[in-house]
This record gives structure tokens, C-alpha cells and sequence, in this order.
């Protein structure tokens, strides 16, 4: 940290005029928030400089949107939303934020679920059993399947075998209504 001393403004501790080269500080001995930084667009005030946001015009309106998409979501859709984001409540706000956050993960989780639920019988035991062996996926799968079928406890079993073909014969026996929330759920995380 630089030490500075109150000076007159306009002069440096020597009572000369700062050169362009000379950072421009605060009596508070920090970096003037004033002062100009490359890259920064014109102020209306003579010789203050504001640096123009790069970049956020897109990510709010992707924000925007997302959240326009959430708040339609019916309730059960947002449940799942929020299950698969590992988001505690159904809040719009709070899921468009995760879904921007980790919408890819979500994403992932759903449409393995979509391939247990729509594939052949053995295969989705094969696959879900697979799938139990990685405890942090299934358990994540297993949540997002608990949002579509009530029935279902919270946790799974504990062994790997039965943890597996429990959420493949679940998965396969979900409703209509519950396949199309999970498609809804889906096409929100894009």
C-alpha cells in the first residue's frame, strides 16, 4: 500500500502537477475510483472517466428469459427443477439463478433419468445399477425422481444392487404427466 498525504487537489506531495504515468490516489491512500482505466467510455464530467459493463446485456437477458420460463413452470415442475438443481425451495428467482449456474449438471442428471425411464427393461436395471455405484449422481437422480413419484422414500436403499433396480422399476413406471414434467424441466435448462 502506497502512503499518501493530503495534498492539494490537483498536485502531488511536492505541490506539482501529477504526469500521466503518476496513479491517481485518495487521501485514504487507496486507488482514486475516479480516476481513468483503460477501456473506459467518456463521462459526462469533465476528466472522470466510467467504465461501460462488458458483456452483461446478453447475460441479463438470458436471465430475464430464464426466469420468465421458471415462473411458468407449473409447481411440480419447478419441484423437480429444484430437486435436480439441489435448490431448497421453488423460488423463481433463486432457480433461474441455479439453472444459469448449473443448468449442464441438471441437465445431465434429467436426461439420464429420461433414458432409465424410456429404455429396455434390463437395460435400464444394467444402467441404473451402474449408476448407483457413483453415489453422488445417484443420489441426485434419485432426488428428481422422488420429485415425480411421491410414493417413492426420500433415499434410496443402501445396497448398490437393490439401490439400482429400485430406481429403474420406479423410473419405468412413471406416469405420462410425470415423463412430460420431466421433458418441461429439460427444455427450460436447454
Amino acid at each position: 500500500m502506497v502512503d499518501t498525504a493530503v495534498t492539494l487537489e490537483g498536485t502531488d506531495e511536492l505541490g506539482e502537477e501529477p504526469t500521466a504515468e503518476a496513479p491517481n490516489f485518495s487521501v485514504f491512500g487507496g486507488r482514486d475510483s475516479a480516476a481513468p482505466e483503460s477501456g473506459a467510455a467518456e463521462s459526462t464530467q469533465p476528466g472522470v472517466r466510467q467504465r461501460q459493463p462488458r458483456g452483461t446485456r446478453g447475460a441479463t437477458r438470458r436471465a430475464v428469459e430464464r426466469a420468465l420460463a421458471v415462473n411458468a413452470l407449473s409447481a411440480g415442475v419447478r419441484r423437480l427443477l429444484a430437486r435436480s438443481l439441489g435448490v431448497e425451495s421453488d423460488d423463481v428467482v433463486e432457480l433461474a439463478v441455479a439453472s444459469l449456474d448449473a443448468g449442464q449438471q441438471a441437465k445431465t442428471v434429467l436426461t439420464t433419468l429420461v433414458e432409465i425411464a424410456e429404455g429396455d427393461a434390463m437395460e435400464a436395471g444394467v444402467v441404473a445399477t451402474g449408476l448407483a455405484s457413483e453415489k453422488a449422481e445417484f443420489k441426485k437422480v434419485w432426488a428428481a425422481l422422488a420429485a415425480l413419484d411421491d410414493s417413492l422414500p426420500a433415499s434410496a436403499p443402501s445396497t448398490q444392487a437393490k439401490a439400482g433396480l429400485a430406481l429403474a422399476r420406479a423410473a419405468q413406471g412413471l406416469a405420462r404427466e410425470a415423463r412430460s414434467s420431466l421433458a418441461k424441466a429439460i427444455d427450460i435448462l436447454g
